[in-house]
Parts: C-alpha cells; structure tokens; sequence
C-alpha cells in the first residue's frame, strides 16, 4: 500500500514565476497555476518520483 505524505510550505515569493527553469531542468514541473485565496496564494508542482509540491 502507498502512504502518502502532504508537506507544504510557506513564502512570500508565491507570486514569482512558477516555470523556473532550474525546477524544469531538474523534472519539476507545474501542476496547475497559481491559486489565489484570502488566506494566501498557492502553486503546486510534481517532482520526477510523482510527489506534489505545494508553495
């Protein structure tokens, strides 16, 4: 069975570019685009070993 584990974290930069080339040279690609909420704005992205990231 496949665990899986949510890890966020926080910045203030969520509004910089999400198509970084050093993330896309290294397989990390942007998921879906900024998501803009009340309580803060997020990005998600997935790694090559299928794992999400969110910013």
């Amino acid at each position: 069975m496949k665990t899986t584990t949510v890890k966020a974290y926080g910045t203030e930069a969520a509004d910089a570019p999400i198509y970084d080339s050093n993330l896309k040279s290294a397989g990390i690609l942007p998921t879906d685009s900024v998501e803009k909420a009340g309580y803060g704005n997020f990005v998600h992205w997935m790694d090559p070993e299928g794992n999400k990231i969110e910013l």
